[in-house]
C-alpha cells in the first residue's frame, strides 16, 4: 500500500492534536482501501 502522509502530534491552528506519537495513512487506488497506523 503507498503512503500517503504523516501527522505528527502538536499543535495546528485549530489546537493540539491528542495523539500518542506519529498517525501515518496508506492508500491503494487499485482496492479503494485506507489504512491508519499510529506509531507511539
Amino acid at each position: 500500500m503507498p503512503f500517503l502522509a504523516a501527522i505528527e502530534s502538536r499543535r495546528t491552528p485549530f489546537g493540539p492534536l491528542r495523539l500518542p506519537g506519529l498517525l501515518f495513512g496508506f492508500w491503494c487506488d487499485g482496492c479503494a482501501i485506507s489504512a491508519t497506523r499510529i506509531q507511539a
